[in-house]
């Protein structure tokens, strides 16, 4: 009988404490103040930059990278020269980097040099 008497002395203690402090209107007493601080500002097209590398790409492997001056990389893509021919390249891949930026690596196979764009984006601090 003991258990359960404390067992619901303490959840009618436990109710009354949470009513209680359910109201968090400003002129309260137990209203919570808030000394957090304040939350990073939403994500504006002007906190978005987008930084780009050119690279020529001879035959073999080959790379283009492009690192964010300020601000964090979230982003990237690569291209290839619009006016060459595309049948001898290949992508080996793209991603993020350690070095805060984009790199995309590819695969010459043909016998003309070819050039290739990295283009990172960065998310610059609020202002």
């Amino acid at each position: 009988m003991k258990p359960l008497c404390a067992s619901v002395s303490a959840f009618v203690l436990g109710l009354a404490l949470v009513l209680s402090c359910s109201d968090d209107s400003p002129g309260d007493a137990d209203a919570a103040v808030c000394d957090c601080p304040a939350g990073e500002p939403p994500i504006s097209a002007q906190r978005l930059v987008r930084e780009t590398a050119t690279a020529n790409l001879p035959t073999g492997v080959s790379l283009a990278a492009r690192a964010c001056s300020r601000g964090i990389a979230i982003s990237g893509f690569c291209e290839l020269d619009p006016n060459a021919p595309f049948a001898q390249m290949a992508s080996v891949d793209a991603g993020l980097n350690s070095s805060n930026g984009w790199q995309c690596r590819w695969r010459n196979d043909g016998v003309q040099a070819t050039t290739g764009t990295a283009t990172v984006v960065c998310l610059v601090p609020a202002e």
